[in-house]
């Protein structure tokens, strides 16, 4: 079951911090995100601090960046 609401939060949080043409898309309830390694670090790092430390994991796919969140 997709959480729209909480995609829909998430891509509100982080959007102040992407700059063009980065995108952010949820797929299977993982943010891709497409990006400088920097803006990722710092998207990063809004969502942890917002979902807390270890709760959100990230991964580097080619040229995206997944982001995973965990309970």
């Amino acid at each position: 079951m997709v959480d729209w609401k909480f995609e829909g939060q998430v891509l509100v949080l982080i959007d102040p911090i992407l700059r063009d043409p980065d995108t952010a898309k949820f797929q299977a309830g993982t943010l891709f995100l497409t990006s400088s390694e920097a803006t990722a670090r710092s998207v990063f790092h809004k969502l942890s601090s917002v979902y807390g430390v270890g709760k959100v994991q990230i991964s580097k796919l080619g040229r995206e960046f997944a982001f995973d969140f965990v309970a």
